[in-house]
């Protein structure tokens, strides 16, 4: 609540100050910050619902397995605030509300980096190809999400798979429910090549990720510029979760 005058105002008087809060485990900081997100994109649609696309939230975390679940977690709050928007698409624009987890990286990656890999750095089509030889534990392990949150359908079972490839081109999910409000589209993404060409209004990763900035033109994407001719604003709001956790080279970057 102490935020909000922050985002909604410019000329607020809190811009100017930096406070630093603790609060106990279990207190409800991670609602807190998902309340503080929402807010955040529907102001952003709400002022400007034509040309808002792209990156509105960065959400930083320190360990990759804390950044899986909580990735879960938003990922079922975004698809209400997607929900949400389809109803009210004179208010709230035509681009859809998303989220992405950028963690991908080499064989040891919870996530693969490019579409189309190669043998030694499997991509999402040969990952996809594994899972429809028989093996749908890659698809939670790789893909982080096997289940679609708003109707509750695995998204590989009895030889329908929920994921949608063009060769080299593009990967996405999708419910295989065809009763489902997202049969068509589900709002995530977890692939870096995905995520570089669509930018996530939510995106989510580890402090170490963000090195690929240096390393990876594409990755500039998410803090503005020109996407399809069109003008991206920069992020409205950069959450750095688990501070106590950074320390080191890590901490210095932070």
């Amino acid at each position: 609540l102490l935020v909000i005058d922050s985002i909604c105002n410019k000329d607020s008087q809190d811009l100017d100050i930096a406070d630093l809060l603790w609060f106990q485990t279990g207190g409800g900081k991670t609602e807190a910050y998902m309340a503080v997100t929402l807010i955040q994109i529907f102001y952003n649609k709400i002022k400007d619902s034509v040309s808002n696309s792209g990156t509105n939230v960065i959400s930083r975390y320190t360990l990759r397995m804390l950044t899986r679940q909580q990735f879960e977690r938003n990922t079922a709050m975004t698809m209400a605030a997607e929900s949400i928007r389809k109803k009210n698409i004179n208010l709230l624009g035509e681009n859809e509300i998303t989220i992405g987890l950028w963690v991908g990286g080499g064989q040891d990656g919870l996530t693969p980096n490019r579409i189309s890999g190669t043998e030694n750095y499997p991509g999402a089509e040969e990952i996809l190809d594994e899972i429809k030889k028989g093996d749908p534990r890659l698809l939670r392990e790789k893909f982080i999400i096997d289940t679609c949150f708003w109707c509750g359908t695995k998204l590989f079972e009895r030889n329908k798979i929920g994921i949608k490839s063009i060769k080299n081109k593009s990967f996405s999910f999708h419910c295989p429910n065809k009763s489902c409000e997202f049969n068509s589209f589900l709002p995530f993404n977890v692939i870096d090549d995905s995520l570089y060409q669509s930018p996530p209004t939510i995106l989510m990763g580890t402090i170490d990720k963000f090195a690929q900035v240096a390393w990876e033109k594409r990755s500039s994407i998410f803090f503005g510029g020109i996407r399809n001719g069109q003008h991206v604003a920069p992020p409205s709001l950069i959450i750095q979760d688990e501070l106590h956790l950074l320390s080191g080279p890590l901490g210095t970057i932070a």
